[in-house]
Order: C-alpha cells, then sequence, then structure tokens
C-alpha cells in the first residue's frame, strides 16, 4: 500500500500556443490526493500537449503549474520523482523479458522493493513473463507499461489514453488500478476516449475544447 501524504497539482491560466497558433488559454483545474481528472476533447485541442507540459517535458507560454504550492519549474527532480508518465509510447524495452523490464525500472530508483510476479499476476501476463517484450502483442506491451507504473509506487500517475490497445479485460484491471490508486491517496489525471465511471469516486472532467471543469 502506497504511504503517501497530502498532494496537489493545480494549473492557473496556463496557455499554450502551437506555431503561432492558441491551442488553449487560461486554463484553470486543481487536482488533490484521492482525485482523478479526465481531460476530454476533440483531435488536436492540446490534450496531450497539456499532459506533456504538467510532467515538465514541455513549457507553456502563460500561466503557472504548482505541485504543492511550489511551481514544478523551481522543483526539478523532487517533483518529477513523484509522477509516473505513460505516453502513447509504452516505453518498455523490446530486448528484455517482461520481468527484466520491471526490474529496470526499479532499479531506476533506490530502496524500492516490489513483488514482480504479483504486479505480472496482476496484469494478466504470467505466461510472457520470460518473454521478450519485443515478441508481445501490442495489448500485452500496454499491459507491461501499466505494471511498470506500479513498481515505482508514485503518487502522481499521467496517463495518455492509458486503455490504447487493451481488450475489455484490460480496460477492467486498469480502472481497478486507478481506483485502488486514488483510494490510497494518489492523483491520476489522464486523457481517454472512453468515458468512464469509477465509483465511488467523482471523475472529475476537463472539457478542454470548452475549456471548464464539469
Amino acid at each position: 500500500m502506497l504511504n503517501i501524504p497530502h498532494y496537489s497539482i493545480e494549473v492557473k491560466n496556463l496557455s499554450c500556443f502551437r506555431n503561432d497558433r492558441l491551442l488553449f488559454s487560461k486554463i484553470d483545474f486543481s487536482v488533490k490526493s484521492g482525485q482523478l481528472l479526465l481531460i476530454e476533447g476533440l483531435n488536436g485541442s492540446g490534450k496531450t500537449t497539456l499532459l506533456k507540459m504538467l510532467c515538465g517535458l514541455r513549457s507553456y507560454d502563460e500561466g503557472n503549474i504548482n505541485f504543492n504550492k511550489q511551481a514544478i519549474t523551481t522543483l526539478g527532480d523532487s517533483y518529477t520523482d513523484k509522477l509516473s508518465y505513460l505516453g502513447h509510447k509504452n516505453g518498455n524495452k523490446a530486448d528484455l523479458t517482461v520481468k527484466e523490464n520491471l526490474t529496470f525500472s526499479s532499479n531506476l530508483k533506490t530502496n524500492i522493493e516490489s513483488d514482480f510476479h504479483q504486479l505480472i499476476k496482476r496484469v494478466g501476463l504470467v505466461k510472457e513473463s520470460h518473454q521478450l517484450s519485443g515478441q508481445l502483442s501490442a495489448g500485452q506491451n500496454r499491459r507491461l507499461a501499466i505494471a511498470r507504473l506500479l513498481v515505482n509506487q508514485h503518487p502522481l500517475w499521467i496517463l495518455d489514453e492509458p486503455f490504447t490497445a487493451l481488450d475489455t479485460y484490460g480496460i477492467t484491471m486498469v480502472k481497478e488500478l486507478m481506483k485502488e490508486h486514488v483510494q490510497q491517496g494518489g492523483l491520476v489525471i489522464l486523457t481517454s476516449h472512453h468515458d468512464f465511471e469509477l465509483a465511488p469516486f467523482t471523475v472529475l472532467k476537463l472539457q478542454l475544447s470548452k475549456q471548464e471543469i464539469v
């Protein structure tokens, strides 16, 4: 179980231009421990760009992003060490097995102990545990990427279309993992074309095209 103190991420008046075109402007939202925010919007509305800004991977033109009331631009590793990002690409090492990928991810941080067998079982890759990632299907690689989220036990999950390539069982599994994460005090910010509920939690929704929280 995660042992997480209270965390919060707050976005104020965030604006972004792409090729001299305004992508979005004056976005405001906040997410705290135990909450999940679903970012929705049309293709090209800037969902992935916004997630990359939240990760510190892309600069923004106006506004502020604060983590626990401090600007993420000043926090450095003390911020990035608390987040896990899953993008469109899974980030798995093709020449490593499922288990080796998890071991490699855990070794990026110190003093982390994980029961890899339980993680592999949880994401449904027991039979593939000694198979190279490069030999897995798209759905299996997505499951492995989800397992890597669990290894480092970071409180903030930022997920770009996490259900991509997953079957119905895989989607249900990811929803259960997100539910457990927020139950334990984690934060989840994601984009998805899947409209979903996460009872008993209220899913906050940011309509990026309309730029409003509902």
